[in-house]
């Protein structure tokens, strides 16, 4: 269930609100007090909340882990989409040295995984 909550966040509710704050929650917030340096557990409960932070130290320890990866470059991209949805009527939510630091960060992990992966990400809905 968290791999399928992990891969389709906007599926509506795999794990429910008081399943995820009275069961999941605690037990990765334990499980991370435990062992903080356990890439699973940072996995997880980056996954489960988009926390970019917690992506980016288990990307650390297992660059390979492609959901992982994909949701940081895919958070990166939509904060520039959100930033830009109003250009059209001349307003840039952030700023553009936002924007551009996301798609740099977006960019850097792209170019860090093998042109195999890129095929699968660039034709990823």
């Amino acid at each position: 269930m968290l791999e399928l909550q992990a891969l389709f966040p906007k599926a509506h509710q795999f794990l429910s609100g008081p399943l995820m704050s009275q069961f999941v929650d605690p037990v990765l917030e334990n499980w991370l007090v435990d062992e903080p340096g356990n890439p699973q557990a940072l996995r997880w409960i980056g996954l489960l909340h988009s926390n970019s932070d917690y992506l980016f130290r288990a990307l650390a320890i297992i660059p390979e882990d492609r959901p992982v990866r994909m949701r940081l470059i895919t958070m990166h991209i939509d904060d520039v989409d959100y930033e830009t949805h109003h250009l059209y009527e001349g307003h840039f939510i952030d700023g553009l040295n936002d924007a551009t630091r996301a798609l740099e960060i977006a960019k850097r992990l792209l170019n860090e995984i093998s042109d195999e992966i890129h095929l699968v990400i660039l034709h990823w809905d």
